[in-house]
């Protein structure tokens, strides 16, 4: 009888890795680059968040009024914090490999997202942390993945599902 499943993925949202970037942020260029060979994917068992921004503030002393008046200054793209198995849905580690390739190199990787919905993002990231979070003797080993947007999010308007490789 084989063990159940050590952990929970998350049915329907899918991550997909493809070393390097589109020509364009555009979707057409997006599903032309992930429509090519060495995509993988990822077995999730957090999903990260990909669309935001975190401002941070700037400060005017109003000393005749008594007030500090705060405002949004600049702002920079989120980071992405997801829990992912080393081993992918094909039962590889290849997408593994090219997240910690791209981390090693300090590359920008493209990332697309599939939620459950449907719905399809797109965007180019670089992976700042991968580190391994737990597991038990008999389990499959789960990591923490942190992207650094280097992009937008960009939602698909006509989505296309990646299809990821089999063999790395």
């Amino acid at each position: 009888m084989p063990f159940p499943a050590d952990f929970e993925t998350y049915a329907g949202t899918r991550l997909f890795i493809k070393a390097g970037r589109p020509t364009d942020n555009t979707e057409a260029a997006f599903e032309t680059f992930f429509g090519a060979s060495d995509v993988f994917e990822f077995t999730i068992t957090q999903v990260g968040a990909m669309e935001g921004r975190q401002s941070n503030t700037s400060e005017l002393d109003v000393v005749s009024q008594g007030l500090v008046r705060r405002r949004v200054g600049n702002y920079q793209l989120i980071d992405s914090e997801w829990q992912v198995l080393e081993e992918g849905e094909d039962g590889t580690t290849a997408a593994f490999d090219a997240a910690d390739t791209a981390m090693r190199a300090r590359a920008v990787a493209s990332f697309a997202v599939v939620r459950q919905s449907g719905s399809v993002l797109y965007c180019t990231a670089q992976v700042s942390n991968l580190s391994e979070s737990g597991g038990g003797s008999n389990d499959n080993l789960v990591y923490a993945l942190t992207l650094l947007l280097q992009s937008e999010a960009l939602k698909a308007t006509t989505p296309v599902i990646p299809t990821p490789d089999i063999t790395p």
